[in-house]
């Protein structure tokens, strides 16, 4: 009965607020005295963080940067990030926010093709100040460090009065290239608003806390992880910002914060399974772990399950069409008494209201329910387009239906299971070849940590790393065999890969996803 009291006034509230910057000025209103933030240097309360937010804004707007014009933003993980992303909606600014981790090359080619008025960053690397005066003069630079308020307008922060239509546009991002180069995509405030209701309509929230729920967002804020930003801010939580996305950090921060719900990576879900610290992350805090960004092996998933218990949550999206498209809740990862079956763990859940997905053959018509065809999806969550690409922008779109790039499936019961990206789909005697359905029967193996099926050079080749305690057991052709044995039994021979090739870890990308394009360009 409380929870759905509870549910009912969040609704109720989400009512009232049309944009981000409506969800933080509530925010740090309502829990002023609450800590908001924290990371590897300190952390803010929600009246500190609404300060320095009006702040900022007032500074860059003091700097000719006008609603509707573009800041680019290039600044590592942590509060001055997120003090930039909160001021640029603060004063509707367009929010480009470059990876931490790109190059000064990268930086240079990028800020070109947004045009922004404005550039951010924190001083430390001197040639790209340098570099940016000699190659575009006319562009503005500030800093922006954590906890420095020199250069700030005196006195108390005070909100911008400017009106900012929900149809505007809030950020150009671009896209982690995990598929092939990256490309500028734009989101609207109404469609990240949209994505909250969405949110707060299918997540399960639990049992209210006798003290502030705290999020570790483990997953880079340059990628999936801002997508926490919001509801901890609506919820009033504490977000922690780890040092560094790696399993032993996480851990660290786990106990030493009392961690009580974590966001990360598969990958970085499976390197937590490794760790020989794992024992600190299981006891104490911590209720509730959200997984995505790409699928998961089922038999990790269950060995997680095993661990932590049935307090796994898995939500789909993606950064054209802003999650949850379907979820798959806690609940529903377990059954009598352990986790569920594995037809349920392979998907990442029930298609939530107010989204439709589609699941078509390659002709475009609509596939019976269980049967593979390339996935399509309407929400009101969905990208406004690539910036300045519309013949591109046209071909993502299928009548008005986002096309995802991936394959999958879809239940009786409105259970999405995807299958990967239709590029990495393998073809052998006129049949397709799904890898993660192989890899999935790999991940059996107790020895192994994570594994990409690949197209290489001379046939198909099993790319895969070892768990801790399996590494110098035995020979590379050792294992060869003995895996190659172990897949005879569990899937079609013509599915059976044709080589083996050992990597101490596989390749992946600054945001802690397996990157099959580079694990295909190393395999021989």
């Amino acid at each position: 009965m409380l929870n759905a009291v509870r549910i009912w006034l969040v609704r109720r509230l989400l009512a009232r607020l049309h944009t981000p910057r409506d969800v933080a000025r509530w925010a740090f209103r309502r829990y002023a005295q609450r800590q908001a933030v924290v990371d590897a240097q300190g952390g803010l309360s929600y009246a500190e963080l609404g300060d320095r937010t009006f702040r900022i804004a007032a500074a860059w707007r003091l700097q000719g940067l006008k609603a509707g014009e573009t800041v680019a933003v290039h600044l590592p993980d942590g509060i001055a990030q997120i003090e930039a992303r909160l001021a640029a909606a603060e004063c509707g600014a367009v929010l480009c926010l470059l990876a931490p981790w790109s190059t000064r090359e990268q930086v240079l080619a990028a800020l070109p093709m947004v045009g922004p008025r404005l550039f951010v960053h924190d001083g430390r690397d001197p040639a790209l100040s340098r570099a940016l005066r000699e190659h575009l003069p006319e562009l503005p630079q500030r800093l922006l460090q954590a906890g420095r308020s020199e250069d700030l307008p005196p006195g108390p922060g005070k909100p911008c009065k400017d009106h900012i239509d929900p149809s505007a546009l809030l950020s150009l991002c671009f896209t982690s290239g995990t598929t092939g180069a990256p490309k500028v995509l734009s989101a609207t405030h109404g469609a990240q608003l949209s994505s909250l209701r969405l949110l707060l309509d299918n997540v399960e929230l639990g049992k209210p806390m006798a003290k502030q729920d705290t999020l570790l967002v483990g997953v880079p804020l340059a990628g999936a992880g801002s997508g926490v930003l919001l509801p901890t801010l609506l919820s009033g939580g504490r977000l922690v910002v780890p040092e560094r996305c790696e399993a032993g950090c996480l851990i660290d921060c786990i106990e030493q914060h009392g961690v009580t719900r974590l966001f990360t990576t598969p990958s970085l879900l499976i390197d937590l399974l490794d760790h020989p610290d794992l024992v600190r992350a299981r006891r104490g805090s911590l209720r509730n772990i959200i997984y995505g960004t790409e699928v998961t092996p089922v038999p990790k998933l269950e060995e997680a399950l095993r661990h932590f218990g049935p307090i796994l949550q898995q939500g789909y999206g993606s950064a054209e069409v802003l999650p949850p498209v379907s979820m798959l809740q806690p609940h529903e990862h377990w059954a009598r008494g352990g986790p569920a079956p594995r037809e349920t763990l392979r998907s990442c859940g029930r298609v939530v209201p107010q989204v439709t997905v589609r699941i078509v053959d390659e002709a475009g018509q609509e596939v019976p329910p269980g049967t593979p065809g390339e996935v399509l999806i309407k929400s009101p969550t969905l990208f406004g387009g690539y910036w300045q690409r519309p013949e591109l922008s046209a071909q993502s779109f299928a009548d008005g239906y986002l096309r995802m790039g991936d394959m999958g499936w879809l239940s009786a019961k409105g259970y999405l299971t995807t299958l990967g990206r239709k590029p990495d789909l393998l073809q052998r005697e006129g049949r397709r070849i799904y890898p993660r359905l192989v890899e999935d029967a790999l991940h059996d193996h107790p020895a192994i940590k994570e594994a990409s099926y690949v197209q290489g050079p001379q046939g198909t080749v099993m790319a895969f790393s070892l768990r801790r305690n399996w590494r110098a057991r035995h020979s590379t052709q050792h294992w060869s065999r003995e895996l190659a044995a172990h897949l005879e039994s569990r899937v079609p021979g013509w599915q059976l890969p044709e080589a083996w090739q050992l990597f101490e870890e596989l390749p992946r990308s600054p945001l802690g996803k397996l990157l099959r394009r580079e694990v295909r360009r190393v395999v021989q």
